[in-house]
């Protein structure tokens, strides 16, 4: 029974580790000629405005510029499903201002945000600074956000910023759609979707990928959410003693 048990655990691995090889090469090998693409798409998107083009030709070009970020940022997921797999994601820390990139943040997403039919309310009272990698605090930001624009149906997103005894306190609140108790329990997981919002594009890797960002840093996410009545994702940091 050991002897077979050991097997299976060491083909469990295996795959593991293969399929994590795979989703590592195969992003990599997706990078680089959509990084030329979008390229391309983005100089004939300003040409056409400069020409200001007719027929709907920037306007087409602006819906493939928008449909290549959308195809990067699923291959950024697929890369970093890898990393994280692995044990290979690496931190840069430095000095950041929470407070000051939540705002920054929510400044560069507020076309999407608008879109969406969201306000936004901030409350962002005075700095909250520690050490931390900026840019995966923003994809953190970015993950959560997007996910308040996406099932948030139309109605206002609270984003809060403090300092609460030794942790950074950052919350998105929505008033969407929300989450029922037994789908809470894997919404940080794999892959993991809510039933009630497959109709939703996404892999389902959002959260999971914010939870080991925060979880690297030492930190943790939370989820308190009622079905009808929203969400909110609670993320606390360390700050420095």
């Amino acid at each position: 029974m050991a002897i077979e048990d050991a097997r299976r655990y060491g083909a469990a691995t295996q795959a593991v580790k293969a399929r994590d090889e795979l989703l590592s090469v195969a992003g990599h090998e997706l990078k680089s000629p959509l990084n030329a693409l979008q390229l391309q798409i983005h100089l004939l998107a300003r040409m056409a405005r400069e020409a200001m083009a007719v027929n709907g030709l920037a306007e087409r070009a602006e819906r493939a510029a928008k449909a290549g970020q959308r195809l990067g940022l699923l291959i950024d997921d697929l890369l970093d499903v890898s990393r994280l797999s692995s044990g290979r994601l690496g931190l840069k820390r430095e000095e950041v201002d929470l407070a000051a990139l939540t705002r920054e943040l929510v400044g560069r997403m507020s076309e999407e945000l608008a879109l969406a039919g969201n306000e936004v309310r901030l409350l962002l009272d005075r700095p909250v600074s520690g050490h931390w990698d900026r840019l995966r605090l923003e994809q953190v930001l970015v993950n959560l956000l997007t996910n308040a624009a996406k099932y948030g149906a139309g109605r206002p997103v609270t984003v809060e910023v403090e300092a609460v005894g030794p942790v950074a306190r950052l919350s998105v609140r929505d008033e969407g759609i929300g989450v029922s108790p037994e789908e809470q329990e894997r919404i940080f997981e794999q892959f993991e979707r809510s039933a009630s919002v497959q109709h939703f594009k996404g892999l389902g890797l959002g959260l999971w990928i914010t939870k080991r960002i925060v979880e690297a840093h030492g930190g943790s996410i939370r989820l308190a959410s009622e079905p009808g009545k929203g969400s909110t994702f609670t993320v606390e940091l360390p700050l420095p003693a």
